[in-house]
């Protein structure tokens, strides 16, 4: 079960923010960007996003723009274009950010994706909670006239088999 939470935590934050960057910048795919579409200063935005990735990862290295947009490059991008998604979802700060990649290669490195390793019960419960908190700055943003409390009672049935 602890699983199949975290794979189901990690698929919600990643289609949240996947679909945010595709509906805000019209056009934009996360599995083959066009950077044009997000702005006319490319090398702007690779230098900020070159300075994020460093300031996460307390590195120095010369980064380019991702060739694929994933979990990770796209809160990055978020917080550097100042996406209101990225202060919604806690995701602004390079500690969020940080755990963010962290959870992210533990699920890359397990057996829900690429490796043999299983993800702790601190682990799922943490990428649960920072799925949720994604999950309501995307509500929020896209649709706001929804209460998300309200959406999840009533697939409540969904939890009790009834």
């Amino acid at each position: 079960m602890r699983s199949a939470l975290a794979l189901f935590s990690y698929r919600t934050i990643e289609h949240c923010l996947s679909a945010h960057l595709e509906q805000q910048y019209g056009g934009f795919a996360c599995d083959s960007p066009n950077w044009s579409l997000v702005t006319s200063d490319r090398g702007a935005l690779r230098n900020a996003y070159e300075q994020a990735v460093n300031a996460v990862r307390g590195t120095q290295g010369r980064r380019s723009l991702p060739s694929r947009v994933g979990p990770f490059a796209a809160a990055v991008l978020l917080k550097v274009l100042a996406d209101p998604l990225a202060g919604h979802s806690g995701l602004d700060n390079d500690d969020e950010l940080r755990d963010l990649e962290r959870l992210a290669k533990a699920r890359n490195d397990s057996v829900l994706a690429h490796g043999e390793s299983f993800i702790t019960r601190d682990q799922s419960a943490v990428l649960n909670r920072k799925a949720q908190l994604v999950l309501q700055g995307y509500w929020r943003l896209h649709h706001p006239d929804e209460d998300l409390t309200e959406c999840r009672r009533s697939l409540a049935f969904l939890r009790s088999g009834r």
